[in-house]
C-alpha cells in the first residue's frame, strides 16, 4: 500500500478528474510502540486534486471503484 496515486498510470488525468470528498484518508504520524496505544497523532485528509497525490494508490483505487459500484454515501 506504500504506491502512491502520483506514481499510478495516467496520473495527471487521475488528478484532473478527482472531485470526490467522500473519499478520505487517515495518515498516522505516530512513532511506533511495543505496546497498545490509546491517542494517535494523525488525521483525515479529503481526497481532491490538491491531496490526491499522496493517497494509497492501492485505497485510493479500492474506494474509487466501490464509490461507483453503490454510489455516494449518505453520510455528510
Amino acid at each position: 500500500m506504500a504506491m502512491t496515486v502520483s506514481c499510478a498510470n495516467d496520473y495527471e488525468n487521475e488528478r484532473a478528474e478527482t472531485k470526490l470528498p467522500e473519499i478520505r484518508m487517515f495518515t498516522e504520524k505516530s512513532a511506533g510502540a511495543t505496546s497498545a496505544q490509546d491517542h494517535c497523532a494523525g488525521q483525515w485528509v479529503v481526497c481532491s486534486p490538491e491531496t490526491v497525490s499522496a493517497f494509497s494508490a492501492t485505497a485510493y483505487f479500492f474506494a474509487k471503484r466501490s464509490r461507483r459500484r453503490t454510489g455516494p454515501s449518505l453520510m455528510p
